[in-house]
């Protein structure tokens, strides 16, 4: 059923509008429940996240395994529904939008585009950005994840003023994505989300990413060598409650 390449967190909350993207590194450790073809669960294994995708349909069980495996490195917090685009998906969607600028975060030598360039994402470059990364790196996968959170950014403080201007946007979004998607979602709680954000004057996501250490694995699977994220347990805890608590004096 492949794998949960990029994972993303998407809170709101609906008294204040404020919105945050947390981003979980794909290669995070976390218990994973195995399963069979069939859909029998076999036994809980600890793994990388971005593995748990596959012990499913490819579909919904596919992305509850992920929410199940998400939820246990947020501290148990429940995490219900969810969106899963397909790679063919990214360009569409962008594209959807006009395209999306931002300043690269990575050298692309084949493309004569350096670190800190201003470009303008349409298109195929699109996946290319938010996906290529240095294998040569055991931390390569940070970066991309780093750009991804960036993408992530900067097309929410596109597409939110294009929601403003026009409030089809969202439906025409939603379509788009439905080809290239799985989602429990349906386009009511996504207009409603939309209208929370526009009603409290938000124009923007925050963003931030789990903080933890990257290392190489000691296991090995035909001679290769994996990484492994290992979560600042302190760090994350303080994330949880800031993300997903309200502090009463």
């Amino acid at each position: 059923a492949g794998q949960a390449d990029t994972d993303i967190v998407l809170t709101v909350d609906t008294n204040t509008g404020r919105a945050k993207a947390l981003a979980i590194p794909r290669d995070t450790m976390v218990d994973v429940d195995l399963y069979s073809e069939n859909g029998i669960f076999l036994r809980t294994e600890n793994m990388q996240l971005c593995l748990s995708y596959a012990y499913g349909d490819g579909m919904a069980s596919s992305a509850q395994n992920v929410t199940t495996s998400i939820s246990r490195i947020l501290y148990n917090v429940p995490v219900n529904k969810y969106f899963v685009l397909d790679l063919d998906g990214i360009a569409p969607i962008n594209d959807a939008i006009g395209g999306v600028t931002v300043e690269s975060l990575f050298d692309f030598d084949n493309l004569g585009i350096k670190k800190g360039d201003t470009i303008h994402l349409t298109g195929d470059m699109t996946e290319t950005y938010v996906r290529r990364r240095d294998m040569n790196t055991v931390d390569a996968s940070l970066n991309r994840t780093e750009r991804q959170i960036q993408y992530i950014k900067a097309f929410a403080a596109q597409a939110l003023p294009a929601v403003i201007n026009d409030f089809g946007t969202i439906s025409r979004l939603y379509n788009t994505a439905s080809s290239y998607s799985s989602t429990n979602m349906d386009l009511s709680n996504v207009t409603y989300l939309a209208t929370v954000l526009l009603s409290k004057g938000i124009n923007s996501f925050e963003t931030e990413t789990l903080q933890g250490n990257m290392t190489l694995s000691d296991k090995t699977e035909n001679e290769n060598v994996y990484a492994e994220f290992h979560v600042d347990e302190d760090a994350v805890l303080e994330t949880v409650l800031d993300t997903f608590y309200t502090q009463i004096d």
